[in-house]
C-alpha cells in the first residue's frame, strides 16, 4: 500500500487559483487517522471528502498576499496544503539587529507583528509590513541589575496577556497585549526562569534553572505593589528545568531537565503523574507538543526524541539534521503534522510524521535543510581573536509560525561563548 502524497500532482487537483476543489476519496488514507503507539497510518473505512490545494494555489495566495494582504480563509489551508508550505519559504532579514543580541525567545502578537526576547534583556516588536521595530522600555525593579542571561521564553495566554522573562532573570513580567505596558511582576523564582506557559486565562506555569516548577494564578488577587507571589511550588527534578509543554487536550503539561528527565505533570494537582528517563540526554535545551498526537518532542545534542506520555516511551528517535558537525538541536515546534528543527549551525529542517523523513527541500535543491543567513555579528576583540579566520553560523534558538501558519519568524544569534551578534528573519 502506498501513501497518497500531496505533493504528487493527481487528478484530484485542478490548477485554479480562484477556488480549491473537494472530491470524495473512496478508500483512501485518513490523513489524520495513525496508531498511537507506532505512529503507522490507519487505512479509512468509508469514504470521506477533503480539500486539497495545488503547489500553484498556495504559491497564488502567498503572492497575492505580498501585493494586497490577502488572509487564507477562516479555517486556515488544508493539512495537505500546510506540506507545502516549507517548500515555499523565502528568507526576509528583519533591520536593527545592530541594536540587540541573541534572540532567545518569540511569539506573534498577531498576523503582522512579533515580539522577541534577547540576550540583553530587551523585548523588540518588529512590524513585518513595514519592516520597522521598536524596543519597550525596560522596568526598574527591586534588585535591579543586568547581567545578560537573556529572556529565554514568551507565552501569549488565551486573552491575550503576554508572560515573558523580567530584567531580573528569575522575574516574570506580565504586559498587557494591547498597549504593550507592564501589568504585573511575578517574584518566586531564585534563578533564571527558562520556560513559560499558559495553562488557562489565569494560570500560568514556569520551570527555572533552581529546579523548581511553579504555578501563578495571575487574576487570583493578593498582589502587593503590583508584586505576586506563586499560587505553588514543586521541586522534582534533580537539576535545571530548560523546558516545557503544554498539551491543551490532556490538560497535561511536561517539563525536561539537564538530569535526562522528562516528567509529566497534572494540570488539577500539579503533582507528577509519571516520569521517564530519555535516552539522549546531552544538551537537552527544548520541546515543544503536538497537541493533535498528544507527543512530546525533545531536542537534544544530535537528536530529536518522540515520547508518548501515555505510555510513556520514546516512539521514535529522529537524527538531527545538520550542515557540517552536530550543534545540537535548539528549538522545536509543529505545525500539524510537520515537526520544524532549528539547529545550532544555522539550519532549519522539517520533518513529517507521516512519511517519516526529513522533506527535501525545492527551495535549496534538494537538501533537507536551509540555512540562516547573514545576520550581525560584532567584529570586537573577542572576534578578532578567536573567530576572524573561521565561518560563524546563526544557531535558531527559537522559531515560531504566525497564526495563518504562512509566515515563519526565526530568531537567533552566534553560538560561541562571548561572541555578540544576533539574527532575526521571516520566511
Amino acid at each position: 500500500m502506498e501513501f497518497l502524497s500531496p505533493a504528487t500532482k493527481t487528478d484530484l487537483e485542478e490548477d485554479s487559483e480562484e477556488e480549491v476543489k473537494v472530491e470524495p476519496l473512496e478508500g483512501a488514507w485518513r490523513l489524520d487517522s495513525f496508531d498511537d503507539e507506532t505512529l503507522e497510518p490507519v487505512k479509512a473505512v468509508s469514504a470521506f471528502t477533503r480539500p486539497w490545494m495545488s503547489h500553484r494555489q498556495v504559491h497564488s495566495f502567498l503572492s497575492s498576499r505580498e501585493c494586497s494582504g490577502r488572509r487564507p480563509p477562516p479555517n486556515g489551508f488544508p493539512k495537505v496544503a500546510s506540506r507545502r508550505i516549507p517548500h515555499l519559504l523565502r528568507e526576509k532579514e528583519l533591520m536593527g539587529l545592530d541594536k540587540c543580541d541573541k534572540i532567545f525567545a518569540s511569539a506573534w502578537l498577531d498576523c503582522d507583528r512579533v515580539i522577541a526576547g534577547t540576550k540583553d534583556n530587551q523585548l523588540i516588536v518588529w512590524s513585518v509590513k513595514t519592516g520597522r521595530h521598536f524596543c519597550l522600555p525596560s522596568y526598574l525593579g527591586e534588585g535591579f541589575r543586568v547581567d545578560h542571561c537573556g529572556i529565554h521564553s514568551i507565552a501569549i495566554g488565551p486573552s491575550g496577556v503576554i508572560a515573558t522573562g523580567g530584567q531580573a532573570p528569575e522575574d516574570i513580567l506580565l504586559l498587557d497585549q494591547t498597549t504593550l505596558r507592564p501589568s504585573s511582576l511575578l517574584k518566586g523564582h531564585g534563578d533564571w526562569v527558562f520556560a513559560l506557559a499558559w495553562l488557562s486565562d489565569r494560570l500560568l506555569v514556569s520551570g527555572s534553572r533552581d529546579r523548581s516548577v511553579m504555578l501563578w494564578d495571575v487574576k487570583g488577587g493578593g498582589a502587593k505593589h503590583g508584586v505576586q507571589r506563586p499560587k505553588a511550588v514543586r521541586v522534582y527534578h534533580k537539576d535545571k528545568i530548560r523546558d516545557l509543554a503544554f498539551d491543551h487536550v490532556t490538560r497535561q503539561f511536561a517539563t525536561i531537565s539537564t538530569d535526562g528527565v522528562l516528567m509529566v505533570w497534572d494540570e488539577g494537582t500539579l503533582e507528577p503523574a509519571g516520569s521517564m528517563t530519555l535516552e539522549q540526554r546531552q544538551d537537552l535545551v527544548c520541546m515543544t507538543c503536538a497537541t493533535q498526537r498528544h507527543l512530546f518532542a525533545c531536542g537534544s545534542e544530535a537528536h530529536v526524541q518522540l515520547v508518548d506520555p501515555r505510555v510513556p516511551l520514546t516512539l521514535r528517535t529522529i537524527p538531527a539534521v545538520s550542515a557540517s558537525s552536530p550543534s545540537g538541536v535548539r528549538s522545536l515546534n509543529f505545525i500539524e503534522d510537520m515537526l520544524t528543527v532549528g539547529g545550532g549551525d544555522g539550519t532549519l529542517s522539517f520533518y513529517d510524521l507521516r512519511a517519516g523523513r526529513y522533506l527535501e527541500l525545492e527551495s535549496n535543491n534538494g537538501l533537507k535543510y536551509v540555512q540562516t543567513g547573514r545576520g550581525y555579528l560584532k567584529e570586537d576583540d573577542v572576534y578578532r581573536m578567536h573567530f576572524s579566520h573561521q565561518q560563524t553560523n546563526n544557531t535558531v534558538y527559537t522559531h515560531c509560525f504566525d497564526p495563518t501558519n504562512t509566515k515563519l519568524f526565526v530568531g537567533g544569534g552566534p553560538l560561541p561563548f562571548g561572541l555578540c551578534g544576533s539574527y532575526a528573519a521571516v520566511w
